[in-house]
């Protein structure tokens, strides 16, 4: 595994709290979308430890781009204290989520990540028909690139609020009842990705529905 030095070129703020950060992509890198790999700090109290972020670009770019979400206390704080021209330390990328057919994306915040980067190769392969995403925020502001996403699937992208209510946008939580009513087809693929315990909840509702455990990603 190798370890590549890589300097900050921008950062874009995408929401309060979620920042884009465009870095060099090392001479010879190559990653397949959904792919993530690790992120170190030098000066870190958290340089020992592994930090997974997605790539979020395309491997075609010449640029690699990391959409993070800053929390008090870790290294995503670090992260959101970096400044233009800083350097961080990434490794080998990794295959994480992969694209299996046309379905459901299911994400909570951030969790929408690896679903952005397959949803850009697919726009590239005039391969986005066909495929819904369901996102869910607490609210408006929180939503990470909503108009790029709009573009990519128009009415094939659902949008859903849990404390604020909004014209247009479904509110309250995920829950069985609202997947029987947006989700017509149960055979299809899903992917999932948020918050853990709402992978679970949510993989759980879908089994109960009558998804195959062995198209739940």
């Amino acid at each position: 595994m190798s370890d590549h030095r890589v300097k900050i070129l921008r950062i874009e703020q995408l929401t309060p709290n979620v920042k884009s950060f465009i870095v060099e992509k090392p001479k010879g890198y190559v990653f397949h979308p959904g792919s993530h790999t690790h992120i170190k700090l030098e000066d870190s109290k958290f340089k020992d430890k592994k930090h997974p972020f997605t790539i979020c670009s395309l491997n075609r770019d010449n640029f690699l781009e990391f959409i993070i979400k800053g929390y008090p206390g870790g290294i995503t704080e670090e992260l959101h204290d970096l400044k233009e021209g800083d350097e961080i330390i990434i490794d080998d990328p990794k295959e994480d989520k992969k694209y299996k057919g046309k379905g459901f994306f299911i994400a909570a915040g951030t969790g929408v990540n690896p679903f952005l980067a397959i949803l850009r190769h697919l726009r590239e392969e005039n391969q986005v028909e066909g495929n819904k995403l369901i996102f869910t925020n607490k609210t408006y502001e929180d939503i990470i690139l909503r108009k790029e996403l709009k573009n990519l699937l128009d009415d094939d992208l659902i949008l859903v609020l849990t404390r604020q209510k909004v014209k247009g946008y479904h509110y309250g939580r995920i829950d069985s009842e609202f997947l029987k009513e947006t989700i017509k087809d149960f055979s299809q693929y899903f992917y999932l990705c948020g918050p853990k315990i709402f992978a679970l909840e949510v993989k759980k509702m879908l089994l109960g529905l009558g998804a195959s455990m062995e198209k739940i990603f």
